[in-house]
């Protein structure tokens, strides 16, 4: 033992002996399985690159102050809830810029998603921007006194101001979108491709593989048995294939030798056959089991001619239950050795089940290596794993190390906690203690915080990162929380009284808990006329007359716990009604009900519905690709691609987005007139999807046809409106309806047991004022002013069945592995880290409120396995009362005991039998004149329902006819219509202009547009040619676009903007006349514009500090460049409206620059419009440009019009 900080700490070695743990050296199973049952992918599973002993040597540990971490050497800090974890990381980021004087390139810092890396990134230039802003002032803060020392006030000013405008190439990444920048920036070193497709998609692989296995199989002995475990590949990759993605060993049980058992029952089988046919056969009353005992016995005596195998074990273990033969004493005396093998047959049963399971994941690794390095792949996994090995490299890895730690000297890694060994690994080898160029390794994170061990998390990895540090700080004072929440999750935590000098060991594996401080002692808890404290207790004991109560006496079973879901609800319905915050009603808004699953959400939304209370639903882990409303989409898109089939169609027609049920099908059968009418209805939504896409198609269906189920409709809505967009960015890869199905089909089975991307996940059904029901994984990082936790006291059935595979660590290294049937042993670690996990949730649940939080704990049958009474190290309903009372008595919190009802609680309103019930009447105002506009909606009129696509030439002419007969170049007998308008504008869009990749630019248009372009003849030269002169076309601004690098360009860029249209619709005609300098505006007829404008703006580009808008024009006006001069391109702008176009996108850019620069002035930083017809363009110049400087009159008259209702101006 060691002393830190006042308290006893036990590292976790020591930890591990207190529980029982060896503390150095495998045990005896484990050093077999080192030696055979255990295998990598790429290493040896004893290789040093996975199992480093933890040394676990006294650390350093201060607070941490911003102004006084050393910015080099190896930092570790642990950020306990709410003490401000990223504006201490904005701190540290600004002495870097100012003391180390680093560029934003070379500062390395990573988190764990992209969503997390944009909203450091801004957090980040925020920081920055508001330094630079009040630079010389604030000199009573420490921090900037200590930075105001560190440069002269010029120089600070200069190095902020680059920082500020290098920050879109700031080096803030997720860690897999470092390794594959390290990776492919270091190709020389690291030995990767140029040509090797990153990121690639796997699951076609992993199959194949699989399909093979099963192929070789099928020529074995065992091929039935694996065939009844798993009936073909796709099951056997359903069970195992995230184990087959990952990389920890996989360990398995050795098969029990059952061979001598074996022969002794052969040789003793006439007299046990006897027996069996006596007691098994003959006494069954019954024919059926009479004949199924005898089948039973022909099947034992036939599997007895042979010798053992131990296939047989799976065989027999499903022959012969132990419950239904050989099941009594004078049975087992009469077959003694039948009766011994059965005793041994479902341990053989599970290790052969084990084995053949570690043998299909075996192949499957090995064959999924061998076809990613021939088909030069890397899945996202590999982008680690890759970059380790490389590191560890002998010849490679020191100079790969050396040129990435030269690139990056500073790395801050946010949310360390999350990090897993291998990701440790790599920043271990760049970032090596030894390296004379005093690094900086930072490591921000919270071990009480570590949640996702079921996606690799790894606290473990923070543990050793711990132990390597140079000094670790701690963040002790919290900024979220009132005075009275924080003193209750302390006291809950510390597992001791707050003046003790050692609290206990409550999260276990050497994780101390640190109390913290309060940060804001003005923060108040609720205004509440009931007694109720900031950390409020809420206690059910016992009550055998409730309903869920056990029969044996031993507490509540699950059924219990909608005793504490009614409280709930009813508390929160009493807070809406009678608390206050800072003098406002409490908004349902402000209250969050934190759950485990869906169950447990579930449970609580039935509790809040009986008081008429609404609530929205939000997981970390649940997938879009697995709710119900994607199984009802895929078959409804089935059916309406496929309506020739019948079984097809009526199935589409029986999901909710269609609409009928089971009646209204049967009616629509017996009715052949109805049956056409649906039938034309599905051919019309099928025509619409090959004619105009499948958006078009898909916001049909769901405006017209859906049917939500009753009681579920805002999240079959969201999920409806959250699958068509996934669908709709997937048809832009995949445009044939075969092919996008085919991905969603894909894409579903790949979900199966994932919580998938972030683009995935499940979203609020509402973004109204609602009570938030949020499962814990899916709370952390957020805050809410009042959070119950309901079913904390709610323990884990580790009675049920046992598991077949864990994932746990080694404990003398703390190594991961995976063990399939694990030993007793493996199983206790497992549950331990288990357990330790659970009681992380709990912290990160209850550290989450403002105000006020509620712990609800009832008298469960599984109390003892729950969080609550591990994190109180109590077995007992008695004991956890009386340590929640002596908290109470201490001042820490408050104590409220509940009493269960028996029935439930009335509605808010309900109609009694003799009430007439008669329907609402609606009084409100539906706005039907909000909608969706673009400047397609305007000129043509056309309102526009849903999102509007990027505006293409010839989208609504007739069908594309080939140009005139030209035996000239390729941008004059290009065929006109939209679809050269795609091809220009993709291939555009996709550039790098300075340095441009013509040869896979025109992989992907031969691929995209194969029946535009293989009818010219040498259209791939005369491509790149007409694409290189585009680039090499002088532009009005004085640059070309061959001179712009990517940083200055904006591609394809959507907006919004509203609009509040003046009450005199007719003025918006009158700006475009004013524009023309009085030519006639032919607008369609007039509309009152109210809602959002949306559209595309193809490129916007930086130039000597002016913001231009170019839009590409694929419009045809003739063989020659001088057709295209500027009286006729001018001609073309003003028929076609160009012109209101243009303004539109001009007043997009200047809302937007506006409130971005800090001194935008349109007269200075507004360049104009070009509009490039590419077929006139031509580096000879003269021809194709549209140009027009911006009017500045004109641009502030047309953003007053669309503000109209702010008061315009």
């Amino acid at each position: 033992m060691f002393r830190r900080c006042g308290r006893t700490v036990i590292s976790a070695r020591g930890w591990a002996r207190t529980r029982g743990w060896p503390g150095s050296g495998p045990s005896p199973r484990t050093r077999s399985l080192c030696r055979r049952n255990c295998f990598l992918s790429t290493a040896p599973c004893c290789s040093t690159l996975n199992t480093r002993r933890l040394r676990w040597r006294q650390a350093v540990v201060e607070s941490l102050r911003a102004q006084t971490l050393p910015l080099q050497g190896r930092q570790l800090i642990e950020a306990s809830a709410g003490t401000g974890k990223t504006f201490n990381i904005a701190r540290l980021y600004l002495r870097l810029l100012l003391e180390r004087q680093l560029t934003v390139q070379q500062i390395l810092v990573m988190t764990f998603t992209r969503a997390a890396t944009a909203e450091l990134k801004g957090r980040l230039a925020e920081a920055i921007n508001a330094a630079l802003t009040r630079w010389g002032g604030d000199a009573e803060d420490p921090f900037f006194a200590h930075l105001y020392a560190q440069q002269p006030a010029p120089r600070a000013r200069a190095l902020l101001r680059r920082a500020l405008l290098d920050m879109d190439e700031a080096a803030v990444f997720t860690i897999h979108g470092f390794c594959k920048r390290a990776l492919t920036q270091q190709a020389f070193r690291s030995g990767i491709s140029f040509h090797a497709d990153m990121e690639a998609e796997t699951r076609a692989l992993v199959l194949e593989a699989l399909q093979d296995w099963y192929r070789q199989q099928s020529q074995q002995p065992g091929f039935a048995a694996l065939y009844a475990l798993w009936d073909g590949p796709e099951a056997f990759f359903a069970t195992w294939g995230r184990v087959i993605a990952g990389t920890e060993p996989v360990q398995a049980p050795d098969m029990p030798d059952l061979r001598a058992d074996w022969r002794a029952l052969r040789a003793a089988w006439t007299e046990e056959s006897a027996a069996f046919q006596a007691l098994d056969v003959d006494k069954r009353r019954s024919l059926h089991t009479r004949a199924e005992a005898a089948s039973v016995l022909q099947s034992l005596t036939e599997a007895l001619d042979a010798e053992w195998h131990p296939v047989q074990a799976a065989q027999l273990a499903s022959l012969l239950p132990a419950r239904s033969y050989v099941n009594t004493a004078a049975k087992q005396a009469r077959m003694p050795l039948l009766y011994a093998l059965m005793q041994q047959l479902p341990a053989a049963a599970r290790a052969y089940r084990a084995s053949v399971a570690q043998a299909g994941i075996r192949f499957a690794r090995e064959h999924l290596s061998v076809a990613k390095d021939r088909l030069d792949q890397l899945d996202f996994s590999d982008l680690v794993a890759r970059l380790r090995q490389r590191l560890h490299d002998r010849e490679q890895g020191p100079a790969l190390a050396a040129a990435l730690l030269q690139q990056y000297p500073v790395a801050l890694v946010d949310e360390f906690q999350d990090t897993d060994p291998e990701q440790y690994d790599v920043l271990n080898a760049i970032y090596a203690a030894a390296s004379p160029s005093a690094p900086l390794l930072c490591m921000i994170g919270d071990p009480k915080q570590a949640i996702y061990g079921f996606r690799g998390g790894d606290v473990f990895a923070y543990l050793q990162a711990r132990d390597d540090a140079d000094t670790q700080w701690v963040m002790d004072t919290n900024y979220r929380s009132s005075e009275g929440v924080i003193r209750g999750y302390n006291r809950l935590f510390y597992g001791a009284e707050l003046s003790a000098a050692a609290g206990s060991d409550v999260f276990g594996f050497g994780i101390d808990y640190h109390p913290v401080r309060a940060g804001r002692t003005d923060l108040a808890g609720l205004e509440d006329p009931a007694p109720r404290a900031d950390f409020q207790w809420c206690l059910l004991p016992h009550d055998p007359t409730l309903p869920g109560a056990d029969k044996r006496g031993t507490g509540y079973t699950r059924a219990g716990q909608q005793h504490l879901a009614r409280w709930t609800a009813e508390e929160i319905a009493r807070l809406l009604r009678q608390a206050r915050l800072e003098g406002e009603a409490l908004s349902p808004a402000d209250i969050a009900i934190l759950v485990r699953d869906r169950f447990e959400a579930a449970e609580m939304q039935r509790a809040l519905r009986e008081l008429g209370l609404d609530a929205v639903y939000l997981s970390a882990s649940d997938n879009v690709f697995n709710s119900d409303e994607a199984a009802s989409l895929q078959q409804a898109l089935l059916g309406i691609l496929h309506m020739e089939d019948d079984r097809l169609l009526v199935a589409a027609l029986a999901t909710p987005w269609l609409g009928y049920d089971t009646p209204a099908l049967y009616a629509l059968r017996q009715d052949e007139h109805r049956w056409a009418a649906a039938c034309a209805d599905v051919a019309a939504l099928r025509q619409q999807w090959f004619a105009q896409g499948f958006m078009k198609m898909a916001l049909g269906l769901y405006q017209k046809h859906l049917q939500p189920l009753p009681g579920s409709h805002e999240r079959t809505l969201t999920n409806s409106l959250h699958l068509l967009e996934l669908l709709q960015a997937a048809s832009q890869r995949h445009r044939q309806p075969e092919a996008l199905l085919h991905w969603f089909a894909n894409a579903r089975q790949e979900a199966e047991g994932s919580a998938g991307t972030e683009t995935q996940q499940l979203r609020l059904e509402s973004d109204g004022r609602l009570i938030r029901l949020v499962t814990l994984h899916g709370a952390k990082g957020l805050e809410y002013p009042v959070v119950f936790l309901p079913f904390i006291s709610y323990g884990r059935d580790q009675a049920r069945q046992r598991p077949g595979i864990v994932r746990y660590h080694q404990r003398h290294d703390f190594s991961a592995r995976h063990a399939l049937e694990p030993t007793d042993e493996e199983l206790a670690w497992y549950r331990e880290e288990q357990a330790a996990e659970d009681v992380r949730l709990l912290y990160v649940g209850a550290t989450r409120a403002a105000r006020r939080v509620y712990l609800m704990a009832a008298a469960f049958a599984s109390l003892q396995t729950s969080p609550l009474a591990r994190c109180l190290k109590v077995t007992r309903w008695d004991a956890l009362e009386q340590q929640v009372r002596a908290m109470a008595d201490a001042g820490d919190c408050a104590v409220l005991q509940l009493e269960g009802q028996d029935t439930a609680p009335a509605p808010a309103t309900a109609a009694t039998a003799d009430t007439a019930l008669a329907p609402a009447v609606f009084t409100g105002r539906i706005e039907r004149d909000w909608w969706l506009s673009s400047f397609s909606a305007l000129t043509r009129n056309v309102r526009h329902g849903g999102l509007s696509t990027p505006d293409r030439d010839g989208e609504v002419t007739a069908p594309a006819e080939p140009g005139p007969d030209s035996p000239g170049e390729l941008r004059f007998s290009l065929r006109r219509g939209a679809e050269a308008g795609n091809l220009l504008h993709d291939l555009l869009e996709d550039l790098d202009f300075q340095r441009p990749d013509l040869a896979r630019a025109l992989d992907q248009a031969e691929r995209r547009y194969p029946n535009l372009l293989l009818g010219q003849p040498g259209w791939r030269a005369a491509l790149a040619e007409w694409v290189a002169q585009q680039l090499a076309a002088p532009l009005p601004s004085g640059a070309r676009l061959a001179d712009l690098a990517p940083q200055q360009t904006l591609r394809e860029v959507e907006f919004y903007f509203p609009m509040q249209g003046d009450a005199d619709p007719e003025a918006l005609g009158r700006l475009l006349v004013r524009h023309r300098r009085g030519a006639e505006a032919p607008l369609p007829a007039p509309v009152r514009l109210k809602g959002m404008m949306h559209g595309y703006i193809d490129l916007v580009y930086l130039w000597q500090g002016r913001y231009y808008v170019v839009d590409y024009k694929s419009t045809y006006l003739g063989n020659r460049l001088g057709d295209y001069h500027a009286d006729a391109l001018t001609a073309d702008v003003q028929q076609n409206v160009y012109d209101l176009q243009y303004l539109l996108y001009t007043l997009a850019l200047h809302r937007y620059l506006r409130t971005r620069l800090v001194d935008y002035d349109p007269a200075q930083h507004l360049g104009g419009v070009h509009y490039l017809y590419l077929r006139g363009l031509h580096p000879r110049g003269g021809a194709g440009v549209y140009h027009r400087d911006v009017d500045i009159d004109g641009l502030h008259a047309l953003d007053s019009f669309f503000r109209a209702q702010e008061g315009g101006g």
